[in-house]
Order: C-alpha cells, then structure tokens, then sequence
C-alpha cells in the first residue's frame, strides 16, 4: 500500500511539472480560473506545481527568425517583377503573451508575410525594375525595413533586418538589356577597328612623307654637288690633302703629278 501510494505521489509529481526550453519564453493558459495572463511571462528551466495537471504552457521562440516571401510585384511602370526577400525578425520577450492573444503561434503566416509583402508592393511601385537591379536595391532595403520597424514594434515584434535576395525582371527588359549590351560590344569593335585604320593610314603617311623628305634631300644634296661653286671646293679640298702629302720635290712622280701647281709654294728666281 505504502509503494502504491509513492507511485501515485510520483506520478502526480512527473505529469505536474512543465519546461520551458532553452531561448524560449511562455505563458500560462489557465482554462479554469481566469485564462491566460499576458503580463506573466515564465523563463525557461522546469517548474513544479499540481496546478500544471490542468493548466497549459505555450511557450515562445524568443529567438531570430526569418521569413521569406517570393511575389511577383509591379514597378513604378506597371511591369511584374520577380521578388525574393527575406525579414528577419524576434519576438518582444516580455510581450509574448499580448502577442498571443491578438495574433496567435502562426503569427508569421497569418501576420508578418502579409504585411512584409505589403510593405516591399508599396516601395517597390516608386521604382523601374531596372533600378531595383542596380542603384535603388539598398534604398529600398532601408525604406521596407522602416515600414516593418513601425508595423511590428506596436504588435510585440522586433524586425532586425531584410534582404532582397533576387530581382527578376520582365523578359522584355531582359531581351533589351541583352540588345544593348551587344550593340556595346559591337560598337567598341567598331571603334577598335577605327582605331587601328587611323594608325595604320598615319603609320603610311609618315613613312611616304618621310620618304618623299628623304628624295627632297638627296635631290638638293645632288644639286648643290653639281653646281661650279662646289666643283671648285672639291678641288681646293683635293689640293689640299696632296700638299699634306707633298714630300717638297717637282715632278711627275710626285704627289702633283694630277693636280695644279699652285703659285707661290716652292718660290721662283
């Protein structure tokens, strides 16, 4: 009779108690006297008490969440965007049972999807799909993450950040960018090919002109060596190497054998 009895207190003792897991919070739903208080909030650990035989624990992840939308959105011109973002959010940890009760365990699905999708439809209107691809993805980031700060504060959640992960533009932009970018590649092969005739037809005009400069002054070289004033030079200039060569005797077997006798360097009697 004793052991049954410490079984029986055993048992009451093992199905009494409730936990609170690691990172979560809860509140007590007490179906028999009074409901659910939102303004007792349980830490996590164990606790112990007969009353937990028929009162409820709903507990709380008070940790970070993400929420991930994939919608299709118009832009400022009416054009259907492909958006991927993601929201990333907490529960108020003191706050989770006001959460409760006004929005409930699914309050991602049935709040915060429909709101962030809301929010990210009335930024997203004021751009070109363009711009959401290149210059305006963080300001509208930083627009979207405003909005959510404001709708989730006052409903006991915390938004820490959102992402757009992927913009997916209209195939008709898609086919207009692919077109520009070709024309670009064709127009720079363009100037490249321009480029290079320009230097080709100067490289031809220099070595013409050179050529042309070059026959300018071989031709006045030519000249200029045909006329008598040089004539006369040149012979100056060969008289003057054979008398540096002259060994002081007359003669045809000297040094002026086939040059003129020039006046005045032996003397005369």
């Amino acid at each position: 009779m004793k052991k049954f009895l410490l079984s029986v207190v055993g048992i009451i003792i093992l199905t009494s108690c409730t936990e609170v897991e690691n990172g979560y919070k809860g509140v007590v739903y007490k179906p028999y006297s009074g409901g659910l208080d939102p303004s007792i909030v349980y830490p996590e650990g164990v606790d112990i008490g007969v009353s937990w035989l028929w009162n409820d624990m709903i507990t709380y992840d008070c940790r970070q969440h993400t929420t991930d939308i994939k919608a299709s959105l118009l832009d400022v011109n009416n054009m259907s965007v492909g958006i991927t973002a993601s929201v990333f959010h907490r529960v108020i940890p003191n706050k989770i049972g006001y959460l409760h009760l006004e929005k409930g365990q699914d309050y991602e699905q049935t709040y915060i999807k429909p709101v962030f999708e809301g929010a990210l439809k009335n930024v997203i209107g004021k751009y070109t799909a363009q711009e959401l691809v290149s210059s305006k993805r963080d300001a509208v980031e930083k627009e979207v993450k405003s909005i959510l700060d404001q709708a989730f504060k006052v409903n006991y959640i915390q938004c820490d950040d959102i992402i757009i992960r992927d913009v997916n533009l209209p195939e008709a932009i898609n086919k207009a960018i692919t077109a520009k970018q070709v024309q670009e590649e064709q127009n720079l092969l363009a100037e490249k090919k321009k480029v290079e005739k320009e230097n080709l037809a100067a490289a031809i005009i220099a070595e013409a002109k050179g050529n042309y400069e070059a026959a300018q002054y071989d031709a006045k070289t030519k000249d200029i060596m045909s006329q008598p004033k040089m004539l006369k030079l040149k012979e100056l200039e060969i008289q003057e190497k054979a008398i540096e060569r002259w060994n002081g005797e007359f003669g045809n077997n000297n040094v002026f054998s086939e040059v003129p006798v020039i006046r005045g360097l032996g003397g005369s009697n």
